[in-house]
C-alpha cells in the first residue's frame, strides 16, 4: 500500500525500456514503487509512466510493440495525457513527453493507429511471441493485413470464448 499495479499495464518496448500504464485499476503510486525498484535493480534503464483515460482499463489494450520499430496503438488511449520518463540514476527527475513522439524519436518506430471500433475488438491487444510474430483475434482483418504488409507473421485465433471473458490475447 498505497500502490496498485496489474500486469496488463506493462508493455516492453525493448529489453531496456518498459512502459507502465496507470488509471482505472492501477495507480501512480504503484507505478512509482515498481519503477524505483526495477531501476534500482538495473532490470531496465528507462520506465515510461503512461497515464490512461478513465475508460481505458490497461495499457496493453491501447498500445503494443510488435517489434522495436513497429507499434499498434489507439491514439486517444495513450496520448490524452503526457507520459513521464524516469531513467536509471535519475529517479526524482521526470521528463514529460507526448508518448507517440517519444516512441517515434526513441525507436524510429512506425505507429499503426487503430480505430475506436478496432479498439473494442481487441485489435491492439496482441501477444508477441517473437519480433514481428504475433497472435491476434481473426476478426481484426485490417490490422492483420497492415502487419502482414510489414513482414510480420500473424497467427489469427478465433477467440470468441476469450473475448467473452473481457480481454484480448495479451490479457489472457
Amino acid at each position: 500500500p498505497p500502490g496498485l499495479l496489474e500486469g496488463g499495464e506493462f508493455v516492453f518496448a525493448d529489453d531496456q525500456t518498459v512502459l507502465i500504464g496507470y488509471g482505472t485499476r492501477s495507480n501512480e503510486a504503484g507505478v512509482l514503487q515498481c519503477a524505483r525498484t526495477i531501476l534500482k535493480e538495473k532490470i531496465v534503464k528507462t520506465v515510461v509512466m503512461v497515464p490512461l483515460p478513465s475508460w481505458r482499463v490497461h495499457l496493453d489494450g491501447g498500445l503494443m510493440f510488435i517489434d522495436k520499430d513497429l507499434v499498434l496503438y489507439h491514439p486517444a488511449s495513450v496520448t490524452t495525457y503526457p507520459a513521464r520518463i524516469i531513467k536509471q540514476n535519475n529517479e526524482n527527475e521526470f521528463l514529460y513527453v507526448t508518448l507517440d513522439e517519444f516512441i517515434k524519436e526513441t525507436f524510429d518506430a512506425e505507429m499503426i493507429p487503430v480505430s475506436d471500433n478496432e479498439l473494442y475488438l481487441f485489435g491492439v491487444n496482441t501477444v508477441c511471441i517473437n519480433r514481428r510474430k504475433c497472435i491476434i483475434y481473426e476478426w481484426n482483418e485490417r490490422i492483420i493485413n497492415e502487419l502482414t504488409e510489414r513482414s510480420c507473421e500473424v497467427f489469427p485465433i478465433r477467440g470468441s470464448e476469450l473475448a467473452r471473458g473481457g480481454g484480448g490475447p495479451h490479457c489472457m
